[in-house]
């Protein structure tokens, strides 16, 4: 329950008694959603009978090892006792898992105006590699309660604003102006809210698995599993989601993040090779061929896979620094990251 002092930065240890897969932090309620899962022993399973799927039970002796489910749920963490908010854990169904978590801006339909911070959730249901796979698309909401006597840390609770199931998995999602980003299957959609429901507004097809989307106003851009990136474009006076440039070379992508350096952005790509590379786009470019591709502008070996990228602005507290290069810092982000072998960069 105590910091620990022995590691390089002072570290408390929270026992979940689960294994956690994504966590976001909600601004407006100052708390933590988390996504957690428990394996389960189970000797059910779906089958393909030529039609549909059905549901078969296998009988075995107490001896036989059976096969793990994961049973997913998402909850309210609170960042003042650092500890679970009660009655707030939501389980999702049999055989669903999530793969993506996010806190997303959406346009506000209420009392006033503007955008406000929703949790928004991207599952898909692990049945078997013959039955096609489809997902769900969960809004959260979190709203406050009375709290219950002696329990101050319940005023916060989950209200589901929309679930409903979609054509394929749904593997990331993000916001731009207000607007829903999600990739469900090969294909990346934009939803707006509206009346607690999704209402499609574009749509464009993409590569093979997109499990990353990024965006910055009313670019996107997306991460193949195998494909490399794409940018695209959000126009939301033509409702139109078209395609600006994309790398057409073949990578495998672990991770994405903009690199924002005054007037310019590139982008960083993080790959199986271990390998950190920076795209910009550049039209005039000669090999850009007219702004089709993204152009190559430098690469470094890191040496480790880098799974997870952070992107703050620059800030110059010093106050003996001329104002001229505070200005310059001031549009400035710094891009940092995280490998699997437990460095920072």
């Amino acid at each position: 329950t105590h910091l620990s002092y022995d590691a390089s930065w002072p570290v408390r240890k929270v026992p979940l008694r689960c294994t956690p897969h994504f966590i976001t932090y909600h601004l407006e309620s100052k708390t933590y959603c988390l996504v957690t899962s428990t394996a389960e022993p189970t000797n059910e399973y779906y089958k393909f009978n030529g039609e549909d799927k059905e549901l078969s039970v296998e009988e075995r002796d107490e001896r036989f090892p059976l096969p793990v489910q994961e049973r997913f749920s998402v909850l309210l963490f609170s960042p003042v006792s650092w500890e679970i908010i009660p009655n707030t854990k939501m389980e999702l169904e049999d055989w669903e898992h999530v793969t993506c978590l996010k806190n997303v801006s959406l346009a506000y339909e209420g009392t006033r105006s503007g955008l406000k911070g929703y949790i928004a959730l991207g599952t898909n249901y692990n049945y078997s590699e013959d039955i096609t796979s489809r997902g769900r698309i969960l809004i959260f909401d979190i709203i406050e309660v009375v709290p219950e006597p002696g329990q101050p840390l319940t005023k916060n609770r989950f209200k589901m604003l929309y679930s409903k199931e979609q054509k394929g998995p749904v593997t990331a999602m993000t916001h731009a102006l207000g607007f829903l980003v999600s990739a469900v299957g090969q294909k990346i959609y934009i939803w707006q809210l509206k009346d607690n429901d999704l209402v499609g507004v574009a749509f464009i097809d993409t590569q093979i698995y997109i499990h990353q989307i990024l965006s910055i106003k009313s670019l996107i851009l997306v991460a193949d599993v195998y494909k490399s990136i794409t940018l695209l474009r959000f126009q939301e006076e033509y409702r139109t989601l078209s395609l600006v440039s994309r790398d057409f070379r073949a990578c495998e992508v672990f991770n994405v993040e903009f690199l924002i350096d005054n007037a310019h952005l590139g982008f960083l790509v993080s790959d199986r090779e271990k390998n950190i590379v920076l795209y910009m786009y550049q039209p005039q470019a000669r090999e850009s061929y007219g702004g089709q591709r993204l152009i190559r502008k430098a690469d470094f070996h890191v040496g480790q896979h880098i799974n997870t990228f952070f992107r703050i602005r620059c800030k110059v507290g010093d106050g003996t620094v001329e104002r001229r290069h505070q200005v310059l810092a001031e549009k400035r982000h710094i891009t940092m990251f995280a490998t699997l072998d437990g460095a920072l960069g």
